[in-house]
């Protein structure tokens, strides 16, 4: 029985202490995003680079309108090309973390969302 109470209090403690967080791709307003804010969302992922090469403005907007929005956590992750007939993997993270600065706003870190296609 103790064991049970055990296992009880540590998972009670477990869900606790989670966040909801929401990682998207899509366009979302600042309204949205207040909204996801009331409902106990507290963080958000944006893309910021895609794995064709090109720059995700749709996502440096959304970081723009979540920290508006008053989420306490935003991040941001690339999608990087591993082709050699694109830059590399370090030019790929400058453009990336440009973008974010040039956009007028800020992450807190940047993930890489690294994926191989067959």
């Amino acid at each position: 029985q103790v064991m049970t109470a055990l296992v009880l209090l540590l998972s009670s403690l477990a869900i606790a202490s989670a966040t909801l967080g929401i990682d998207a791709e899509q366009a979302i307003s600042t309204s949205t995003f207040t909204c996801l804010k009331s409902n106990s969302y507290s963080f958000y992922i944006s893309r910021v680079y895609r794995s064709n090469g090109s720059l995700d403005n749709t996502g440096v907007q959304n970081i723009k309108n979540a920290w508006a929005a008053g989420l306490k956590k935003v991040y941001a992750y690339i999608f990087p090309c591993h082709s050699s007939s694109f830059p590399s993997a370090a030019d790929q993270v400058i453009a990336a973390i440009n973008a974010v600065k040039n956009g007028g706003t800020k992450i807190e870190m940047l993930w890489l969302d690294i994926e191989i296609y067959n």
